[in-house]
């Protein structure tokens, strides 16, 4: 099926994409919202798998569960919420600049990793406007589609979707704006992303491992930068290196990436990060490390450390 072109905006975003018969018009947004770091999952112990291994995934298509990831069952109709969502996309695709940011504000309210929002975005076409969000060069902008994705794209078939419109090439190349936050919530994204084969290898191919890297440099002399510091009192800078450990721990599954991530000198800043007493900081750090031991030069490294 031929592409969408969609309508170049007072953002300055024109985007083509293949997205079946759907098509999205984005406007004007401002956005602000508090920040969230990508939550624990107990992980250590998975296994290595390199990109020349097979990986299985269920890409078939989503289809209609009543009650959607909320618990809620029985009936043929989905919940209220499913139509509240699909309301505010609308908003999101057709309306002016306050009534964007209410939209955004609202949907990232709801509990995005539930079925049924994923759903009501897939169905309004939500998916296409988030995308080309991220070429715009409004930080707001891009930060409040960030801000969605990186909980939506835990379905495959929405990191599926997204790596067709060139999604992760968008966040790989945000990871070089001056914006902290902005970099925080893109390396937050890849890391979800990264955890597939095919978006592994598309964030090597579009050099995001140097920049992944450069996220963890750190100087952890500063007094705001201080090793004991709790989540509540995690610098920005120790967030953007948190949210690029993560990154690199999924990206580590890889043995060509492995290999890249020391070449950029990533081993020495993971190194030098494993000295805090920041659980939601070590957990990343000591993951991605405990998947490069896989390679012997890692080894050696860390004896040597």
């Amino acid at each position: 099926m031929p592409g969408l072109e969609i309508g170049t905006t007072g953002l300055g975003c024109r985007r083509r994409i293949s997205v079946g018969s759907r098509s999205s018009v984005m406007s004007p947004v401002s956005y602000s919202g508090s920040q969230h770091h990508i939550s624990v999952k107990e992980e250590m112990l998975s296994s290595s798998s390199d990109d020349e291994e097979e990986e299985e995934e269920n890409m078939g298509d989503m289809k209609p569960n009543p009650g959607g990831g909320a618990g809620g069952g029985g009936g043929g109709d989905l919940p209220q919420e499913y139509w509240q969502v699909q309301k505010l996309v609308r908003y999101l695709k057709v309306g002016n600049q306050t009534a964007t940011i209410i939209a955004l504000c609202n949907i990232a309210d709801f509990d995005l990793k539930a079925q049924y929002c994923q759903m009501s975005i897939i169905d309004a076409g939500g998916l296409e406007v988030l995308a080309n969000l991220l070429e715009t060069e409004d930080v707001k902008c891009q930060i409040g589609s960030l801000k969605i994705l990186k909980d939506i794209v835990v379905h495959p078939d929405i990191r599926k979707s997204i790596t067709k419109m060139g999604g992760i090439e968008l966040m790989v190349r945000i990871l070089s704006d001056s914006n902290k936050k902005l970099k925080l919530h893109a390396a937050e994204s890849l890391a979800k992303l990264a955890k597939f084969k095919k978006g592994r290898r598309i964030v090597r191919k579009n050099n995001g491992i140097p920049k992944i890297v450069d996220l963890l440099d750190v100087d952890t002399s500063k007094p705001e930068n201080h090793i004991d510091a709790t989540d509540a009192d995690l610098s920005l800078d120790m967030q953007v290196a948190r949210g690029g450990c993560y990154a690199l721990w999924s990206l580590c599954k890889s043995k060509k990436n492995r290999l890249l991530i020391k070449r950029a000198g990533g081993f020495p800043l993971l190194a030098k990060l494993i000295k805090t007493k920041n659980i939601s900081l070590l957990i990343p750090v000591i993951g991605s490390l405990q998947e490069c031991a896989a390679e012997k030069s890692y080894c050696l490294a860390i004896q040597k450390q």
